[in-house]
């Protein structure tokens, strides 16, 4: 009898291993999901859910890394954003002393956004000694790759009465000689060679700002500022919010490019005109396309015209596609006001015959789904904080409700608003490779 146990359990135990070995190597499908549609990486597996089970949706090739994010595998780069591009983010807030979150590549929203939350008001206003900290932040953290933005933004509602105290700087004997002394820093000091981009925004109360010392407040925020141009002095806190907005807006406006994969089936005419409609219109009817013509001898795309879209490459060469199509990608495609497209655009495909345009029913996004490379470029980003009690309580938190928003901006610019915007936590792939990422046949049947 306890033969026949120990030999019943050893066969238990060995179906339990080759089931957990056989999950390992499928990617572990199955497991209980909530959003519908979503993606995720397991091993070499981009998984999507799919009535609540995560199932296999594509499998990354040698050479390939899951990309959560897009749904897909990209050519070189890492699907968790190890090679570093992308927004960095650090904090400071100041009163006589400096509350410190280090820069870091801002792949949770929530992280600094929780950081604000637990920013307190104190007395007296180490102004000066948080921006130089700030310039030190930035000048020792590691260089991220295709950077483009150094980047210091700084709030307070009143004048240095602390930068020069003992503990701080006191080998400055007048607070103006440290301030001139800041200020030189961010006009002439590169930061891994580039030039700081300051941005000043001071909220003027009649109790801490009287007349009398108006211009020597103007001129603190001038001298923390790049130019007079990003000195902003304002009288209330919705002002506050938009010149907040208004900066991040700036930051991440070159942080992304989209690159944008169709698909056209391979038994063309030569000469025959397509057009790819994105804004979910006719061929007709659409203000949102791009035309052009079939050079069957070389399977490309010649002739193309933009409609909505900034002008980018007349010729494109195919790549092989899924289920025997052809595969166009449309680099660094932007509207024609020059922002990146949406990373959820969608195509339709439409021919024309006898001077009539005909959708290519065949051509679904189900089964050809668009493809989305982001190139994500890098920027690195203090923002500095006045927590003094001269703000009253109410305009404090306001000021952190518009700091945190200036986050979520941040964030969603890189498709990182871990928890706040929707999506989910993994970086956008920076690829190295300018190949384009075409999904296998088997991941779609």
């Amino acid at each position: 009898m306890k033969k026949m146990f120990f030999g019943f359990a050893l066969l238990i135990a060995v179906l339990l291993i080759v089931s957990c070995g056989d999950t390992e190597e499928n990617g572990g499908e199955g497991a209980a999901c909530t959003t519908q549609g979503a993606f995720r990486c397991s091993g070499d597996y981009v998984q999507k859910c799919d009535q609540e089970e995560w199932k296999n949706f594509l499998k990354c090739e040698a050479g390939e890394t899951c990309n959560a994010n897009q749904g897909t595998c990209t050519s070189g780069g890492s699907s968790s954003g190890d090679n570093g591009a992308g927004i960095h983010l650090g904090i400071i807030g100041f009163n006589y002393e400096l509350h410190k979150m280090e820069i870091q590549l801002l792949s949770n929203a929530s992280d600094f956004t929780s950081f604000i939350d637990t920013l307190n008001r104190e007395n007296n206003t180490a102004l000066y000694y948080a921006d130089d900290n700030a310039l030190d932040m930035m000048k020792a953290y590691n260089k991220p790759p295709k950077l483009e933005h150094v980047a210091l933004v700084t709030f307070t509602d009143g004048i240095d009465n602390q930068s020069t105290a003992q503990g701080l700087k006191p080998e400055y004997n007048e607070p103006d000689d440290y301030l001139e002394y800041v200020h030189n820093r961010i006009v002439n000091e590169a930061i891994h060679g580039k030039s700081v981009e300051a941005y000043t925004i001071g909220l003027r109360t009649k109790e801490e700002i009287p007349d009398n010392l108006q211009p020597k407040f103007q001129k603190t925020l001038e001298s923390l500022a790049s130019s007079r141009e990003n000195a902003f002095q304002v009288d209330n806190m919705n002002e506050v919010k938009e010149h907040f907005a208004t900066i991040a807006d700036s930051l991440v406006k070159v942080s992304t490019s989209i690159n944008f994969g169709v698909y056209m089936p391979g038994g063309y005419s030569d000469g025959q005109v397509v057009r790819y409609i994105f804004d979910n219109s006719t061929a007709e009817n659409s203000e949102l396309y791009i035309e052009a013509t079939y050079d069957k001898q070389t399977t490309s795309l010649k002739n193309i015209s933009y409609h909505g879209f900034k002008n980018g490459a007349t010729t494109i060469s195919s790549q092989p596609g899924i289920k025997g199509s052809l595969y166009y990608q449309f680099d660094d495609l932007r509207y024609s006001d020059g922002t990146s497209v949406s990373r959820d655009l969608s195509f339709t495909l439409w021919k024309q015959i006898d001077g009539s345009w005909i959708s290519e029913s065949e051509i679904t996004k189900e089964d050809y789904p668009p493809v989305v490379d982001v190139d994500l470029s890098s920027a690195i980003i203090m923002l500095v904080l006045d927590c003094t009690t001269s703000l009253i309580q109410d305009n404090f938190n306001k000021m952190k409700d518009a700091a945190k928003e200036f986050v979520r901006t941040l964030a969603n610019a890189g498709g990182n608003s871990g928890g706040n915007g929707g999506g989910n936590n993994s970086d956008p792939t920076d690829p190295t490779s300018t190949e384009p990422t075409t999904p296998t046949e088997d991941a779609l049947n």
